[in-house]
């Protein structure tokens, strides 16, 4: 169960528990008795792989965007000198 309400919860909280998401689910999964949770099991594990990909695809958005305004925050490369 709290797989699954971690799943909902992560894109209205950064995407953060995502990852925690998938692994409550994937260990609900896996300790579930006879039929007991299965589907909630799945929906968050579902949910927080979702989440995961929401929150890798935002981080490579915010890195590209980052490197195409030239940010002075971004790290510089190893071919610029740093003076």
């Amino acid at each position: 169960m709290l797989s699954l309400v971690f799943g909902v919860l992560g894109p209205f909280l950064l995407f953060l528990p995502g990852p925690l998401a998938a692994l409550l689910g994937a260990a609900a999964l896996v300790r579930r008795r006879k039929g007991e949770g299965k589907g909630v099991a799945v929906a968050g594990l579902t949910l927080g792989l979702l989440s995961t990909l929401g929150l890798v695809v935002l981080v490579a958005l915010v890195h590209a965007v980052a490197q195409q305004l030239g940010s002075p925050h971004a790290a510089p490369s190893a071919a610029e000198p740093l003076f």
